[in-house]
């Protein structure tokens, strides 16, 4: 797959090549380069091209597949990118919460599910558009992303008997949800403020809980329910300023 498939010039994989004469498909959709990365199968070094390409706003097209897309948007698969519908969506959000890149699914959900959720549903539609199912499990998995992504919370064990808290901020000031278990619920809430990040655990006991320091921030105060961390400068972000006249420069 990584020597069949992997477009040097668009950055990106192609869906298909030609099993005889080797010659790559020029259509790129979300699917193949999302699986690519969830499942790891391409190189890391090549993750980060692959997301900018495959979530470029510009790009991303629809096409059709009834009754769920009835029909297609105008596609140039020179240059275009095949959206990811419902049900593939939740290797998407997968690939790039996998990748680091989890503020990019937010965007993709925002954009996705607007319609849906201006519509005033209180189901989630097979489609992004109300021309299929009106209640599906496909479109079901920003739920569970933005619970173990954003809320951070994933079993380490089965049944819940050990779990892990690893939040990502993905542009977020604040969140605040609840994880139902076998042994109760765990609530998540957490607000950036600054530099500070305040994040409020309540767990059953019986679930052994480890929370996890975000990327980029180190912890400062750490109780069994109360975590508070800060936002690690970078010595980039660190400018010389002038204290008084007369004083000495120095590091702020």
């Amino acid at each position: 797959l990584n020597t069949r498939l992997w477009s040097p010039k668009r950055q990106a994989y192609a869906d298909s090549a030609d099993p005889v004469s080797g010659d790559r498909s020029n259509r790129i959709s979300q699917q193949t380069n999302a699986l690519m990365i969830a499942f790891d199968l391409a190189p890391r070094d090549r993750w980060d091209s692959m997301i900018d390409v495959v979530t470029d706003p510009r790009r991303v097209r629809t096409t059709a597949a009834p009754p769920i897309v009835e029909a297609d948007q105008p596609f140039d698969p020179e240059t275009d990118i095949v959206a990811a519908g419902t049900f593939y969506s939740t290797f998407l959000f997968d690939a790039l919460s996998r990748a680091g890149r989890f503020e990019a699914a937010l965007a993709a959900m925002r954009h996705a599910y607007g319609q849906m959720l201006d519509s005033g549903t209180t189901t989630l539609w097979e489609s992004y558009a109300p021309n299929a199912s009106l209640c599906h499990v496909f479109s079901a998995s920003p739920v569970h992303h933005l619970s173990a992504n954003i809320l951070g919370v994933r079993p380490t064990s089965p049944g819940y008997r050990s779990a892990t808290v690893a939040i990502s901020i993905a542009g977020l000031s604040w969140a605040s949800g609840t994880v139902p278990t076998p042994h109760g619920n765990i609530d998540i809430d957490w607000s950036l403020l600054g530099d500070t990040l305040d994040l409020s655990v309540d767990a059953p006991d019986s679930i052994a809980l480890s929370v996890n320091t975000p990327e980029g921030f180190e912890a400062v105060e750490n109780t069994p329910q109360k975590y508070v961390f800060r936002k690690v400068r970078k010595e980039c972000d660190l400018k010389p300023i002038k204290t008084h006249q007369g004083a000495k420069e120095h590091l702020s």
